[in-house]
């Protein structure tokens, strides 16, 4: 909790204030703010000091709250630093610019050939872009209308599986193993059965290419992580896209 303040010492077990005043004990020598008997001897920051501090700010210099959040300019909220809700905003919010950008009037918003722009920063692991993965599913899902982009059959058309929802899955266009990303100029709404057919074409592709066993067997993994249903809300207006 500490480190996440900017004046914070981290020694060994224990954090340490830094923050130093403009008093000089002697040319060269500064007196820290929260000191011991000696000034030049800084206090433990403990859980007390950490919420009654008026000077704790992140490195970026917003105000830290006495439970230890900061202000968030993606969604206007408040995060603890380094929590996982932040880090989700943080690539969310990276999705949403870029979803922003292929709505353009007359653009079906995927791009013919797909896209291998990565959206996402390089702390974004599998865990988290497991965690993203059901909003970019709805997100996609409703701006192809519900509608399979080569059959042309709709949530209507299509049989329904045990949980009431129809069989449409979101397709990467490149796969992830050749670069694709989850751009979503890169992501189409497909049935089962044309994604079906596309997954068999790319792991022949991959065979062709003299691809191993396990990049098949990864591709087909990651096609199958990113078709199965997710339990998500009805209230579509808290994706904050329109």
């Amino acid at each position: 909790m500490h480190s996440s303040c900017c004046h914070a010492m981290n020694l060994g077990k224990d954090a340490y204030c830094g923050l130093k005043t403009n008093h000089a004990l002697e040319p060269g020598v500064q007196s820290y703010v929260f000191h011991q008997a000696s000034e030049v001897v800084p206090i433990s920051c403990d859980w007390m000091l950490f919420r009654s501090c008026p000077y704790k700010v992140t490195a970026e210099g917003k105000k830290i709250s006495s439970r230890g959040s900061v202000h968030c300019d993606h969604c206007g909220k408040r995060h603890i630093p380094g929590s996982l809700s932040q880090k989700l905003c943080g690539e969310w919010s990276s999705f949403k610019r870029a979803y922003k950008g292929t709505k353009q009037p007359g653009h079906s918003g995927w791009y013919e050939g797909g896209c291998r722009e990565e959206i996402f920063s390089d702390a974004c692991d599998a865990s988290l872009r497991r965690q993203l993965w059901p909003r970019i599913h709805i997100t996609i899902l409703r701006r192809d209308r519900f509608t399979c982009q080569e059959c042309g059959r709709t949530f209507q058309d299509l049989p329904k599986k045990r949980n009431g929802r129809a069989a449409l899955e979101v397709h990467h266009i490149i796969p992830r193993c050749r670069g694709g990303t989850e751009h979503p100029g890169n992501l189409i709404t497909l049935c089962h059965d044309c994604h079906r057919t596309h997954t068999l074409e790319d792991v022949a592709a991959l065979r062709k290419d003299g691809r191993t066993e396990e990049e098949v067997r990864r591709l087909c993994m990651e096609e199958h992580l990113m078709s199965i249903d997710e339990e998500i809300g009805d209230d579509l207006s808290s994706l904050g896209l329109d």
